[in-house]
């Protein structure tokens, strides 16, 4: 048997993009095509097309790729307002939420000093005004789901330990 030849690093050539090329993976990266499509349809492998892309542009594929997205997504908003404008209301609310940042639910989020005073009022209360206020709360707050009635006929004592418990959970 022979002697195995050395194995000897090859340079690595890079096919040089043409201005073909180019013009080809500017469209493929306009529909947000991923590393592999462009690598298929250029007929060259990630490496190659990842580098001349590195050499000429100082940057990576995503970062190329999200670049020229950006005329894709400006003709999507323009569109999507034409859209709007026209009178679709679905799509309205969807640009209104997307891009002016409107939400259907607005987040209520309270502080410690609020949730300490509104312990110390309920020390003072019945079950009753307990029951009563809550509810009020929780509806000036939006929340409906979570309102259950509280039985009315109990003794002062099962009041004071109501209250006690309640007191206890908005405290924590």
């Amino acid at each position: 048997m022979g002697r195995p030849t050395p194995l000897v690093p090859r340079p690595s050539r890079v096919r040089e993009f043409s201005d073909e090329d180019w013009g080809k993976l500017d469209t493929l990266c306009s529909y947000r095509a991923s590393l592999i499509d462009c690598c298929e349809i250029l007929g060259m492998s990630n490496n190659a097309l990842e580098r001349n892309i590195r050499n000429k542009y100082q940057t990576t594929f995503v970062e190329y790729r999200d670049a020229k997205m950006s005329k894709t997504r400006m003709k999507l908003v323009q569109k999507a307002l034409e859209m709007a404008y026209s009178g679709d209301r679905t799509l309205m609310i969807f640009c209104l939420k997307n891009l002016v940042g409107w939400a259907d639910r607005y987040e209520v989020e309270m502080n410690q000093d609020i949730s300490v005073s509104f312990t110390t009022l309920l020390k003072d209360m019945t079950v009753m005004d307990l029951e009563t206020e809550s509810i009020t709360l929780m509806k000036a707050i939006g929340e409906t789901s979570n309102i259950t009635t509280v039985e009315t006929n109990k003794t002062d004592h099962e009041q004071r330990v109501a209250r006690r418990l309640i007191a206890d959970e908005y405290a924590d």
